[in-house]
């Protein structure tokens, strides 16, 4: 009796479809992990600018586009993350938008009321 040692053909088929199913139904949950992390990290930068715009609402008693621009780069080094301040309507409140994985962010800061509003645009 003469027997070789080795896989068949169709168990090698069938191993590889087994393989290809499995890896079919975990891409996308590990693309759904990715999305939530960047949403995460985009919500942690949100609390970042609003601390660090605080600390410049604190010193001045109002929202100076300068001083929230200069509290920003002291406080945040991100360096995939740039930070645009627009001009305040009002000292007491300002806009500082953010773009981070091509998703543009924007919050809404309000001093007076000492919160904020973090939206996608």
């Amino acid at each position: 009796m003469n027997k070789t040692k080795g896989f068949t053909l169709i168990e090698l088929i069938t191993t590889i479809s087994i393989i290809l199913i499995l890896s079919s139904m975990l891409v996308p949950n590990v693309l759904g992990y990715i999305k939530k992390t960047y949403e995460a990290k985009a919500q942690d930068t949100a609390n970042l600018v609003f601390s660090s715009a605080m600390e410049s609402y604190m010193k001045e008693d109002g929202f100076i586009k300068e001083d929230v621009e200069e509290c920003l780069s002291e406080n945040l080094k991100i360096k995939d993350i740039n930070f645009s301040v627009c001009e305040p309507s009002d000292e007491k409140s300002i806009n500082v938008d953010f773009k981070y994985k091509d998703v543009n962010y924007e919050v809404q800061i309000n001093g007076e009321d000492c919160n904020y509003v973090f939206k996608k645009s």
